[in-house]
């Protein structure tokens, strides 16, 4: 790791020993540069702990003085007539300040990626964005922005499309990621749209290398799943074929199980067996009913007790309706009164 101090020729002679000794220069600085990585002012040692942890750093074999410096890339924001702040720049231009460089108050400013320069100018087609390099000092505001006392603009960035995402690798729109493709997505190599992880063709997917549409899992063809490895659709576990499937490998419908090739299984009803499947209860008027009760425990009494006595009639004509095991589940009393 190579550390670069900005501080006087006499500071830096005092504490040559401490470096020969593989020890931290204790001591106030007015800016570091760290693996490339520029850190505000404050104690070097500090600095150091709180980024790799407690005593785990030490000098490999120098500190530079405040003659050394380290260039930087990013990229720069510019009116429709390469202006900023009423300053005129050129494509390969090289500019200079005179004066130590300080965030928001002097000095030539940029950001790290496209993204963040529109933070600052509006999407527009007469914003101008241009990659430059800092070539003297550097000062950030947490990394957020930057700010340097000599900057050179080496050439204006023309691809619509390049200049709606956070960088260069993505060919599609609105990407924050890398080598995206596709539009809108955060993570890296997708060719779909507003996928969050990572190798997505299909789109808004939270997981990795998913074909399918609006997973959370990984490796999915199929849609809407919340597993991985799944060819179906609606799926909360791993590798199934079939649809809305909550167990694994099954190639049914509407399986809780493993290894079920059951089309429509029926389903257990107040802990008992029914004689109806899932699809009977989502087009049954009880569901109807019961998908508009109040979330809130104290508002569920009262909006069963509102009801008309008919659609209370209807919720307990359901196969192997049991008062006791209702209350359990919804903390309703179900009574009709009459």
């Amino acid at each position: 790791m190579k550390v670069i101090i900005d501080i006087s020729e006499e500071s830096y002679k005092n504490i040559k020993e401490q470096v020969a000794n593989g020890d931290y220069p204790d001591m106030q600085i007015g800016r570091a540069i760290v693996d490339g990585v520029p850190m505000p002012a404050g104690s070097l040692k500090a600095d150091l702990n709180a980024i790799y942890g407690r005593n785990s750093v030490k000098f490999d074999n120098q500190v530079s003085n405040n003659n050394a410096k380290e260039s930087m890339k990013g990229y720069k924001a510019f009116n429709k007539d390469l202006q900023c702040r009423g300053m005129q720049y050129e494509i390969g231009g090289t500019y200079e300040l005179g004066n130590t460089p300080i965030c928001c108050e002097r000095g030539f400013h940029f950001c790290k990626s496209i993204s963040d320069c529109y933070k600052f100018y509006e999407r527009s087609d007469e914003t101008r964005i241009c990659e430059v390099e800092a070539l003297g000092d550097i000062v950030t505001d947490y990394g957020f922005k930057y700010c340097t006392d000599k900057i050179r603009v080496i050439r204006e960035v023309e691809n619509p499309r390049v200049k709606s995402n956070a960088n260069e690798t993505s060919s599609g729109y609105c990407n924050s990621g890398n080598f995206n493709s596709g539009d809108c997505n955060s993570g890296d190599h997708n060719g779909g749209d507003h996928n969050c992880g990572d190798y997505n063709s299909g789109d808004w997917n939270c997981g990795d290398y998913n074909s399918g549409d609006w997973n959370s899992g990984d490796r999915n063809s199929g849609n809407r799943n919340a597993g991985d490895w799944n060819s179906g659709d609606r799926n909360s576990g791993d590798r199934n074929s079939g649809n809305r499937n909550a167990g694994y490998w099954n190639s049914g419908y509407w399986n809780s199980g493993v290894f079920n090739t059951n089309q429509m299984p029926t389903i257990k009803m107040f802990d008992k067996d029914s004689n109806w499947t899932i699809r009977d209860w989502y087009e049954s008027r009880a569901h109807y009913i019961m998908e508009r009760c109040p979330a809130e425990a104290e508002d569920k009494q009262k909006w069963w007790d509102s009801l008309p006595d008919g659609y209370k009639e209807t919720v307990m004509l359901l196969p192997n309706f049991d008062a006791d095991k209702f209350y359990q589940c919804t903390g309703i009393r179900a009574i009709i009164k009459s």
